[in-house]
């Protein structure tokens, strides 16, 4: 499978678990990068950060269980979870990191969307990483774009 394709996998996962969140009031950040091994090929690497108020570690984990295994039964996909209990003054940083650019999704496929059309989602993130890919490919070679 593709690293777009896997990609796609993970995006229809998440928008089938997403609304999992709302009964407890949580949210979630997504941060995705791709890279090349060390051979060469292509590695994506996905971070989701969860926040789930009032919750311990242990019942972390286990609220987002099912989302886990679903993500574990992809081929080619690598899980790797850590829960660490915070004092939400404390958590996130989002708003206090400088230097970097970032591109926050909340806005740009409706929650309807993700709801009705999982899949669809799965494939919006598809092509926007095709998109990405060969915008960075014409960077790292100006001259073999027509």
């Amino acid at each position: 499978m593709s690293t777009t394709d896997l990609a796609a996998t993970i995006g229809t996962i998440h928008a089938e678990h997403i609304f999992d969140l709302e009964s407890i009031q949580g949210s979630e950040y997504l941060l995705g990068y791709a890279e090349k091994d060390d051979a060469g090929a292509d590695r994506f690497h996905l971070n989701i950060l969860s926040y789930l108020p009032e919750k311990t570690a242990d019942e972390g984990t286990a609220f987002l269980a099912d989302r886990t295994a679903a993500f574990q039964a992809v081929e080619g996909v690598t899980v790797s979870q850590t829960a660490v209990v915070i004092n939400v003054n404390d958590g996130g940083s989002v708003d206090d990191v400088t230097g970097y650019n970032a591109v926050v999704g909340s806005r740009l496929i409706p929650s309807s969307a993700y709801q009705s059309n999982p899949q669809g989602k799965g494939q919006l993130v598809k092509e926007l990483l095709e998109a990405a890919k060969e915008f960075q490919d014409t960077l790292a070679d100006p001259a073999a774009v027509s």
